[in-house]
């Protein structure tokens, strides 16, 4: 399922047009940086606050914007700061390095280079197989984990199950690629909300030319070499700092056509089915976690649809001693 949203994520941001002229602000309390790390120029977000450091990484296809509104609610016990990888965004793109391994060793880098010794990892969608790396390679620099449905191994099986559900949606509609209202309002769909934080995301995952032509910020060789790479077995059992993980429990998104649904109502069922055993095997590697369902929710908007119960369930894990 997070390989169907990676996929659609990109997909959308390569065909919805912003307008030049529309008057936009990034009202979020964080200043933009750029630093080079193991060779490549990473885009980097910090929110400021007192404390320990909290990194929080987005999935594939996404970026550090789209914790606009989540990483305020912890500056006040927290230096919170938020990395977009190598690939996406604003962050540059080089051929290769699309492995956990090496986006692992982009973040240790990335924390010797901004003197961070122990740091709480947040992680949305693919960004999980990162958390599970680095806490299993660096215990010693790893307060606690968060994993926002990100959980999961990518298996045979769930790649050819998001593959045929791929396979169900219709091609975006032209009218929608008219205006960046219309846009708006699709994304709105899909995330099941439109925020601050959903639009920052699309403005800064989109290049707009002088010509109207809008361009994905990320490549579509970059998405490719990720879902290539996915860890089909984290090593939860060698993780030994705590960890809280959200699952949300609901796959429908409304964009399928009707004449699809019944169709895609078989892929969903057999997608959890086996989200239900990846939950079990994290349950079983890491069993001083603690998982957090959440019903009814967006994959890709997990956290910002259902912003409030996860600033609850979040702050009560980290500030517990």
């Amino acid at each position: 399922m997070r390989t169907f949203i990676i996929l659609l994520l990109a997909w959308f941001t390569s065909v919805c047009p912003v307008s030049a002229t529309d008057a936009w602000t990034d009202k979020s309390p964080h200043k933009a940086g750029f630093i080079t790390v193991n060779g490549v120029r990473l885009n980097y977000l910090d929110w400021g606050g007192s404390g320990g450091t909290l990194l929080m990484l987005p999935g594939a296809g996404g970026s550090a914007h789209l914790y606009d509104e989540l990483a305020p609610k912890f500056t006040d016990r927290f230096h919170v700061l938020g990395l977009t990888p190598r690939g996406q965004g604003q962050s540059e793109k080089p051929e290769t390095g699309y492995d956990t391994a090496t986006l692992v060793e982009d973040l240790r880098q990335f924390l010797d280079a901004m003197k961070i010794q122990r740091v709480v990892l947040v992680g949305h969608s693919l960004a999980g197989d990162q958390l599970t790396m680095f806490a299993a390679k660096y215990p010693q620099r790893v307060e606690k984990l968060v994993y926002l449905d990100a959980a999961y191994g990518h298996s045979t099986n769930s790649m050819q199950l998001v593959g045929e559900l791929w396979a169900l949606f219709p091609p975006f509609p032209e009218h929608d690629n008219k205006s960046y209202d219309a846009s708006k309002a699709w994304m709105k769909k899909y995330f099941r909300v439109m925020t601050p934080a959903v639009e920052a995301f699309l403005r800064d995952t989109t290049v707009l030319h002088d010509d109207g032509r809008l361009e994905d910020a990320t490549p579509m060789r970059v998405l490719k070499a990720l879902l290539t790479f996915a860890e089909p077995n984290p090593a939860y059992s060698k993780v030994k700092a705590p960890a809280l993980s959200f699952y949300v429990d609901d796959f429908w998104p409304d964009l399928i056509p009707e004449e699809n649904r019944e169709k895609a109502a078989m892929v969903f069922k057999a997608l959890k089915e086996d989200r239900a055993v990846e939950r079990e095997r994290f349950r079983q590697g890491m069993p001083h976690a603690r998982i957090v369902m959440l019903p009814d929710t967006s994959h890709a908007g997990c956290f910002i649809q259902r912003e409030a119960e996860v600033v609850r369930d979040m702050r009560a894990f980290l500030l517990q001693q």
